[in-house]
């Protein structure tokens, strides 16, 4: 199943560079150049707008982007399902994840973690985070990659990873952004909603973690800007604010990823968080804490900026020093230090 044509487009996104994106896949940069050039001419359409700062995704290049995510899933999929059929599977474990964030860390966990443990069926469900966590609590899924904004249930243990700033987005064409900052400046802080409460909002759809902090944010500044979008694609969300139609808050990696954005943070800070659930009173097996500290290490390494900062609790430092001894302590401390 030959699919490097959504896997060239996926690379080229996530480095925002020809020559990193060519760099990671083994080509020389004129070639992939070669590539991108003739697909789209083939498709009719740019698919990356080009700038000093880099590569960005267009409309018609995002559409393309989600669909390599769905298309190396299930070929990740059929390829597991095929090897399957010759071994003896002794456990099946169902991860749950979104289909933007969660998909990506899956991805890549799913090929460690099937050579360590190749008797084990790691399989994925994709959803929203307020259909992920009833599949959950219904026992449809064992574990669930995802965010939070209030971890404190009864139902379920959210074991956490990392916290990220969550930041007022503007297009680099909207009048606020003469005063907003890149994503890299700890400033320009935004004081009160009530500034912006006339501007309109692209908004986070109620699937998702990001719309309770959102409603929670407006309820706290007593506001009620005027809503002109929402959706609960969190890349959707990103382009209709790109593209000017309105202002939003985005998780900050969204805005170190789009050249064309400008940011606000908020005083107080608002963060949400990232991190794997599953329902209390579980039992972790020794292959489960893996999965975990494996998902742990996938999430750092495609999310870590100076807005994502590495928050374990207790339970994941235990398990990061269980898996990886070495650098057990120094999480505890960066932890420590960022509490």
């Amino acid at each position: 199943m030959n699919i490097k044509f959504y896997e060239y487009i996926k690379a080229i996104a996530e480095e925002g560079s020809l020559l990193k994106a060519a760099a990671r896949l083994g080509l020389s940069q004129p070639a992939l150049s070669h590539f991108l050039t003739s697909a789209e001419f083939q498709i009719g359409h740019p698919l990356f707008s080009r700038s000093s700062r880099g590569l960005t995704p267009t409309a018609v290049g995002w559409v393309y982007i989600q669909a390599a995510d769905e298309i190396i899933r299930i070929k990740a999929q059929t390829y597991h399902n095929i090897r399957r059929l010759s071994s003896q599977e002794e456990t099946r474990l169902i991860l749950g994840a979104t289909p933007h964030r969660g998909a990506e860390i899956y991805s890549s966990l799913y090929r460690k973690f099937t050579l360590l443990y190749p008797n084990v069926r790691l399989s994925s469900r994709e959803g929203y985070m307020k259909t992920l966590i009833q599949m959950l609590l219904d026992g449809k899924i064992d574990f669930l990659l995802g965010s939070a904004s209030d971890f404190r249930q009864k139902e379920y243990r959210f074991l956490r990873f990392f916290r990220e700033e969550i930041v007022l987005a503007v297009s680099e064409h909207h009048p606020l952004a003469a005063c907003a900052g890149f994503p890299q400046d700890l400033k320009p802080v935004l004081p009160s909603l009530k500034e912006v409460e006339e501007i309109p909002f692209v908004k986070a759809g109620p699937n998702t973690t990001l719309h309770q902090i959102t409603v929670s944010l407006f309820e706290s500044q007593e506001i009620s800007p005027t809503v002109v979008f929402e959706t609960d694609n969190a890349a959707v969300q990103c382009e209709m604010i790109r593209s000017n139609q309105g202002i939003g808050f985005l998780p900050a990696t969204y805005v170190y990823r789009n050249p064309d954005l400008r940011c606000f943070s908020l005083e107080p800070k608002a963060w949400v968080y990232a991190g794997m659930y599953h329902l209390n009173g579980r039992h972790l097996t020794s292959c489960e804490r893996h999965m975990i500290c494996m998902a742990y290490e996938q999430s750092k390494a495609i999310r870590l900026n100076e807005r994502f900062l590495e928050y374990p609790d207790g339970v994941v430092q235990d398990i990061l020093r269980e898996f990886l001894p070495e650098n057990g302590t120094d999480v505890k401390e960066r932890s420590q230090k960022w509490s």
